[in-house]
């Protein structure tokens, strides 16, 4: 009886370890607490992390679900490590994700550096090192086996350092099988909207290669609005997490003013993973008006709103023809004409300071454009005008970025 009872609990252990050769292999969303399933070590100080922000920096707490881990610390010597059990990794072809967030304050960031453990813990190798400014949540991935030959003694550490910058911040960690053919277009570097494009515009994309398999001269297509798809074979090989830059043979024809839809994508019979293999824009040839020029946004065609929105957020330009108003929104303030450019952000996102330092948010912003052909004047003035609200300090202190940028260069105060 009691050898039988003793099998049965070796048999329990054995199935509540993690094992890299389940479907699904790792996963700490913190939605149990934190630190979850990985134990908190102090390295220096006591700073721990904690279930979502406390009220430091721009980044919303938490990023998915109802918890995120959170370090911050007012000191600059606090060391934490979040050390996760032992995952039974010997099937080997593991992909390690994470989402992670460290704004600087002050231009100083706290740092997040990742470690992998093949034997129990006793040994770690340094994978990242991030001690730069992350503004927004970012997704990273690393190919642990290009790291170390994965064992049943795996181990993951994340180690947060406190430089004084804004609340550190993880979530969704995960380890799964990965692809071992995945390309996909990661970024599009040209053309972009602007005055006066032509009937030879050039289209540069960056393509990355995601899996674990290097790929040999795979294709690439692209349609402009309802032409045909055009397909073109690249000639080089891509190894795995490498980007390459490529430029199309074919030129885009854009001079006729108005907007564009674009649309790129990887063609590669074996890839295992369609999600990332296309991307689109609209690309917009906006007209050029001659100086001295007067925008008042009664005519949409004459300027480009570009909005980039967060899933449950929002940060959208957009024409407002409400009457003369004077509450709290930007909205219903029209000064003259019969409509106005208003955004009303709807996020969550807190602890903004007056005449704080531009800080680009490419998950939730709105930008306007349009063009002037100054070339014959010597000098440029620019008046606009303006009404920007913020909340009050129960609603968390939000205040909302505006700048004004010529050819790319801010020209604005903060």
């Amino acid at each position: 009886m009691n050898i039988q009872k003793n099998i049965l609990l070796l048999l329990v252990g054995l199935l509540n370890a993690f094992d890299c050769s389940a479907q699904f292999l790792f996963n700490e969303g913190f939605e149990n607490g934190v630190p979850g399933s990985f134990s908190q070590n102090f390295v220096a100080g006591n700073a721990p992390f904690r279930p979502n922000a406390i009220g430091q920096g721009l980044a919303t707490f938490p990023f998915n679900g109802n918890l995120s881990a959170a370090f911050y610390s007012n000191n600059t010597t606090d060391v934490t490590e979040l050390v996760s059990p032992n995952i039974n990794c010997m099937a080997g072809n593991v992909s390690l994700s994470f989402w992670h967030t460290q704004q600087a304050l002050n231009g100083f960031s706290n740092t997040l550096e990742i470690f992998l453990s093949v034997d129990n813990g006793l040994n770690y190798i340094r994978i990242d090192s991030m001690g730069s400014n992350v503004r927004n949540w970012t997704k990273k991935t690393y190919f642990l086996d290009l790291y170390a030959v994965l064992t049943a003694n795996t181990r993951l550490k994340f180690k947060a350092k406190s430089q004084a910058g804004y609340t550190l911040g993880i979530d969704d960690i995960r380890l799964n099988y990965a692809n071992p053919t995945d390309l996909g277009i990661s970024k599009i570097v040209s053309p972009a909207t602007q005055c006066n494009l032509s009937r030879s515009e050039t289209l540069t994309v960056q393509i990355k290669n995601f899996g674990t398999q290097t790929v040999v001269n795979p294709s690439i297509s692209l349609k402009l609005d309802n032409d045909g798809t055009v397909t073109e074979n690249i000639v080089a090989t891509i190894l795995p997490n490498q980007t390459l830059v490529y430029t199309f043979l074919q030129r885009l024809d854009l001079a006729i003013l108005g907007k564009y839809s674009l649309k790129i994508w990887t063609k590669l019979p074996t890839d295992t993973n369609k999600s990332n293999d296309t991307l689109s824009i609209v690309v917009q040839n906006m007209p050029k008006r001659l100086f001295n020029y007067t925008q008042d946004f009664e005519n949409k065609a004459l300027f480009f709103i570009d909005s980039k929105i967060k899933i449950n957020q929002s940060a959208v330009f957009d024409l407002d023809t409400l009457p003369l108003s004077s509450g709290n929104s930007s909205q219903g303030i029209v000064f003259s004409g019969v409509s106005e450019l208003f955004t009303n952000w709807a996020g969550t996102i807190n602890g903004t300071t007056p005449q704080q330092v531009w800080q680009q948010n490419t998950d939730h912003h709105a930008r306007v454009s349009f063009c002037i052909d100054a070339r014959a004047v010597g000098s440029l003035q620019m008046q606009i005008d303006l009404k920007q609200n913020s909340s009050n300090a129960a609603a968390g202190n939000r205040f909302s970025y505006f700048r004004v940028l010529a050819n790319g260069l801010q020209v604005s105060p903060n």
